[in-house]
């Protein structure tokens, strides 16, 4: 999960009918380990670094690097999900932040539920 911030080591050759960057998104299987990772870490006991790893996982998903769309708004809704489910003061203070600057509709839905949750 740490590594989801960097860009692809070799780059993708996009279509000019698409109207984002190729290279900006995740690829589909690798959302898909990424949601399974943030879910998975709400299942384990909770650790000192858990929240900062599913806050990163978030905001590197909500990143507008493709253009006016976040990377992988699924991904974010997973890491806001798994903070949720942590339940814990570090998680609702981080959700409370997320909620101040996320403009994606669909996430900020999410952040709300979480936080009326907690």
């Amino acid at each position: 999960m740490e590594l989801a911030h960097l860009d692809r080591t070799f780059p993708l050759l996009g279509h000019p009918h698409l109207p984002f960057d190729v290279n900006a998104c995740f690829d589909p299987y690798n959302s898909h380990v990424l949601r399974g990772l943030a879910w998975m870490l709400s299942l384990l006991p909770p650790r000192p670094d858990t929240v900062h790893a599913l806050v990163g996982l978030a905001e590197t998903s909500l990143d507008h690097r493709s253009g006016d769309a976040p990377r992988s708004p699924q991904v974010a809704e997973a890491g806001i999900v798994a903070l949720a489910l942590l339940g814990n003061r570090a998680a609702r203070t981080e959700l409370e932040t997320l909620s101040r600057w996320v403009t994606h509709k669909g996430t900020s839905r999410r952040i709300d539920k979480a936080l009326a949750v907690l």
